[in-house]
């Protein structure tokens, strides 16, 4: 995405449609000057951002396990129009969210609970075959929660680090956004032409390399740059990266057990 910021029968979903069906990912790369702040000042900003990140993670957890339980809705979602609405939704809402919580800082809860929602309602297909390819029975692995474990250790490691070091991780930014560009194209051209296993993955790998990038910039912008003000922005940074890192976990956990 860019600035604000990429079955009628069991065989339909597990062809593999509903895994490259919603490959949408979101793209936001911090960019923006502001005020000095007082230390105080600070930490409450640092607090509200990750409030607010908590509200979009939470709000993408719910609506992802309710969609995806309506098998009409991931079917719809599967379809070359379902891909087409996802993809727009997932790479304006987020634009359209942070200028809502720029106008009035009340709405900044309403606007990550409600970009949370669709990313949750996007990524319910990929949820629905990665429920199916778990299994059932007490030793089945659960792929989705296994990711989830993954993508908040790497999360909080990323945390940590950026914590302890002090360091704004600035570096990288065009690497960053020529790779977030090659991915909107590459997704749909692989979806609808090309069809193709190898640059899928690869497409998959570039997703998880964008989602960890933007966690370091987010993070790093967050807590150590004294000019930082925006909340709202800095929890839709973080946000997208969570969602493009998570999704690509879950991908690599679902082609280990084919």
């Amino acid at each position: 995405m860019t600035d604000p910021r990429v079955q009628q029968d069991r065989d339909y979903v597990s062809s593999g449609y509903a895994e490259t069906a919603v490959g949408a990912e979101q793209v936001f790369v911090p960019s923006s000057h502001m005020r000095v702040l007082d230390t105080g000042k600070k930490a409450e900003v640092i607090r509200e951002t990750y409030r607010l990140l908590a509200i979009g993670v939470f709000s993408s957890m719910a609506t992802a396990w309710l969609a995806s339980r309506s098998v009409s809705l991931v079917m719809m979602l599967c379809t070359p129009i379902g891909f087409l609405l996802a993809f727009m939704g997932l790479n304006m809402v987020p634009a359209m969210a942070l200028n809502s919580a720029r106008k009035s800082g009340r709405n900044a809860a309403l606007a990550l609970a409600l970009d949370g929602a669709l990313s949750g309602v996007c990524i319910s297909p990929l949820i629905f075959q990665a429920m199916l390819m778990s299994g059932s029975g007490a030793n089945a692995p659960n792929l989705v929660q296994s990711a989830l474990v993954v993508t908040a250790a790497v999360f909080l490691g990323i945390s940590g680090y950026i914590y302890q070091s002090g360091t704004q991780f600035n570096y990288g930014k065009g690497f960053g956004v020529g790779l977030a560009w090659t991915l909107m194209i590459g997704i749909p051209i692989n979806v609808f032409w090309l069809g193709s296993g190898t640059f899928g993955l690869m497409l998959c790998l570039g997703v998880g390399i964008l989602g960890t990038l933007q966690l370091l910039w987010a993070t790093s912008r967050v807590l150590h740059d004294p000019e930082f003000n925006d909340p709202a922005y800095g929890a839709l940074c973080l946000f997208a990266g969570l969602f493009n890192l998570f999704t690509t976990i879950l991908r690599l956990f679902m082609s280990s057990r084919r």
